[in-house]
């Protein structure tokens, strides 16, 4: 419990100071056939993504996401944005 006092004391002192703020974003953990589906269903939704912009919106783990897509590509289900 001591951990956690002083994990969130330093946010508590992070959020007062002109430090730049950064969002903390909890990853979800699902199987890499789920993670699959849902990067193909937000491409299709979106004309360009970045990976970075696909890992916040799925709360998924960045690399994964990177991995993933070039399995999709591979795969010839995506391909790069113009």
């Amino acid at each position: 419990m001591q951990r956690i006092d002083l994990l969130e004391q330093r946010i508590i002192e992070s959020e007062g100071s002109d430090a730049k703020s950064e969002e903390i974003i909890l990853l979800r953990s699902i199987s890499r056939e789920k993670a699959k589906e849902e990067i193909m269903k937000l491409l299709d939704k979106s004309d360009k993504l970045y990976y970075s912009d696909i890992a916040d919106a799925l709360r998924l783990d960045l690399k994964e996401v990177v991995e993933i897509i070039e399995e999709l590509e591979a795969e010839g289900k995506v391909g790069e944005a113009e």
